[in-house]
């Protein structure tokens, strides 16, 4: 039970990858569904999209999502494959977009963002306390489904 003022911890601190990897994929479903989307499940985990979504234009999206955790300012979302026995690079050609969600929040990653980039990609929630523009992607310039019309 959560009362005010104890410390409450959101359950996800202690789940595994898999689990936090499922919560995320349930998560973006039904913002999805809710928006007016189709949503589908791919059989199988041949595929590098974790869905495919159709927009209310009728226009196919294959969509991949990563859980992200925030480290600092900043949410790290991991651009490979990886499972006990191997890690491999996403091909990005099978995939449009990156559904990135932190426990609270989605943000909306169209593949192209990601162009040269192979392991990892860093969202800012806030801007550096440098001032740098270059290679930052704040994560309020991906919130939108903006990508999926």
């Amino acid at each position: 039970m959560h009362r005010e003022g104890q410390g409450f911890e959101p359950p996800w601190l202690h789940m595994n990858t898999k689990n936090k990897g499922d919560l995320a994929e349930l998560a973006v479903a039904k913002f999805l569904c809710g928006n007016g989307y189709a949503v589908s499940f791919p059989f199988g985990e041949n595929v590098p999209y974790d869905l495919i979504t159709e927009s209310p234009t009728h226009r196919l999206y294959r969509v991949q999502v990563r859980w992200a955790t925030a480290k600092g300012a900043r949410l790290e979302v991991r651009l490979r494959a990886v499972s006990k026995n191997y890690s491999r690079t996403l091909d990005f050609s099978r995939i449009d977009v990156f559904a990135v969600y932190n426990g609270s929040t989605i943000y909306w990653v169209p593949v192209q963002a990601l162009e040269g980039m192979s392991a990892l990609f860093t969202l800012r929630t806030e801007p550096p306390a440098n001032n740098q523009k270059k290679r930052i992607h704040l994560a309020e310039d991906y919130a939108s489904l903006d990508c999926l019309r």
